[in-house]
């Protein structure tokens, strides 16, 4: 049959209409991503700007929560951004006895022994639990 039936012309009116409604989007909203191209190609200053807050001002505001003897495996991957093998290793050591302190933690992890300095950095804890 050469003529489509109801169900295909619905289709190809999408398929028409679609195109036409995210070139109107573009030619709309395009003023506002020249905008924000620029404002993130221009550095942010931190002394003249009061509302710029860095990322370890952020995540020292949420220390609290970075508690290396209270994390799950996805808090560790998500917060300190370690791959999941290393948080399964934390939990596994944790898990024969929490960790006293840094020192502690770096013997019985050596392999994360050089990312200690970085959790701190993030605001990370062991906490005594």
């Amino acid at each position: 049959m050469l003529f489509p039936n109801n169900q295909e012309l619905a289709y190809i009116r999408i398929l028409i209409i679609l195109p036409i409604c995210i070139g109107v989007f573009y030619i709309i909203f395009k003023p506002n991503y020249e905008e924000i191209k620029q404002f993130t190609a221009k550095k942010v200053n931190k002394e003249n700007n009061p509302e710029f807050v860095s990322k370890n001002t952020i995540n020292n505001r949420f220390s609290s929560q970075l508690l290396i003897n209270a994390m799950t495996q996805k808090e560790m991957r998500i917060q300190l951004g370690i791959h999941s093998s290393q948080a399964s290793l934390i939990v596994n050591e944790r898990k024969k006895r929490f960790f006293s302190n840094w020192e502690d933690f770096k013997e019985r992890l050596p392999s994360l022994a050089p990312r200690v300095n970085e959790f701190k950095q993030l605001g990370a804890k062991i906490g005594g639990l």
